[in-house]
């Protein structure tokens, strides 16, 4: 293992305390998150194997991954009075996400196992509860557009002139299980939520963010959305710093064409004959591709709650009647 970090948790970032499991502020791949110590988790589950023997089957065994899942830190052991080894012993911290703390603790399957589990888990909700105070934008204050990565769509929005993009919509085109991994561990000047109706809202995600999400998905899927992505962005802070009225400073009418158009969204669709048809799509109007629907409503950023009551009593009512003309 690597190093990733040298040094213990400084005392002042220990934020909670579970009789020996202390969470302390950390830091993966420059996002903040909240860790666990390994040793101090190992000896709360009183697993009777030895510690290095204990951690390293396990990371093999469940496919942990350094400086993703777990941080590995070289200390020095001070020797107790009267022990045989005069000099301090160099030895490997491992520093674990809460996510992989919580599994360990799953894994045991006893009361201990359970028990620090349950902790874990309210360690993360108080977390997350205090995260969620991220700044709340209109949807009229945000500036949204749609890129299509690989044909999975995802929104992007003009706040304050900065770039910034939607987890749900890049946690879904990177085949990633769900977004709360890529909001839940970022500070609150790294996200904001646009406020798309009393009960919907879309979290948002800057730039840095944004391209951190490709550690999460297949190598093969990385690169090419790095590079899409900084693609995206660039284009975006270039619109941003030139202000429509003065592309081309015609008439007063055009403009306003100008304008009205780099702000509208339009659906493109073909007839038999060929002929384009353009249709104005609402700002908050979505428009989502068929194959994509069922992830969208099982996404918990997609369908807001109170729509998927709905969604399920037209989904019954159309397999009712496919099961009568059958």
């Amino acid at each position: 293992m690597g190093n990733a970090t040298k040094g213990a948790p400084e005392s002042n970032a220990v934020q909670h305390s579970h009789s020996v499991i202390p969470v302390f502020a950390g830091a993966i791949q420059n996002q903040a998150t909240q860790m666990v110590d390994a040793r101090a988790l190992h000896a709360f589950l009183a697993v009777g194997k030895r510690f290095p023997s204990w951690i390293t089957e396990r990371i093999t065994e469940y496919g942990f991954v350094q400086n993703t899942d777990f941080l590995t830190v070289h200390t020095l052991s001070v020797p107790k009075s009267g022990s045989s080894k005069a000099r301090p012993q160099k030895c490997i911290d491992y520093h674990l996400t809460l996510d992989m703390a919580k599994e360990l603790s799953m894994v045991e399957k006893n009361e201990k196992g359970r028990e620090a589990r349950r902790y874990f888990i309210e360690v993360e909700r108080e977390f997350f509860t205090h995260q969620n105070k991220a700044p709340v934008v209109s949807n009229g204050c945000a500036q949204t557009v749609q890129r299509a990565f690989q044909g999975r769509t995802i929104t992007f929005a003009l706040i304050d002139g900065a770039p910034w993009a939607s987890a749900a919509h890049i946690s879904s085109a990177l085949n990633m299980s769900s977004s709360d991994r890529l909001v839940r561990p970022l500070p609150i000047h790294q996200k904001r939520r646009i406020q798309r109706s009393p009960n919907a809202s879309l979290w948002m995600i800057d730039e840095t963010a944004a391209l951190h999400a490709a550690d999460y998905c297949r190598t093969e899927q990385a690169e090419p959305y790095r590079e899409w992505l900084e693609e995206v962005f660039r284009n975006m802070r270039t619109t941003a710093a030139i202000p429509v009225a003065d592309v081309h400073p015609s008439s007063n009418v055009e403009q306003q064409v100008r304008k009205t158009l780099s702000m509208t969204r339009f659906l493109c669709s073909f007839d038999f004959e060929g002929k384009i048809h353009l249709h104005e799509v609402g700002s908050n109007a979505l428009v989502i591709q068929p194959e994509r629907l069922a992830n969208y409503i099982a996404d918990p950023e997609g369908a807001p709650r109170g729509t998927l009551g709905d969604i399920l009593e037209a989904v019954g009512r159309r397999m009712k009647r496919y099961v009568e003309n059958t």
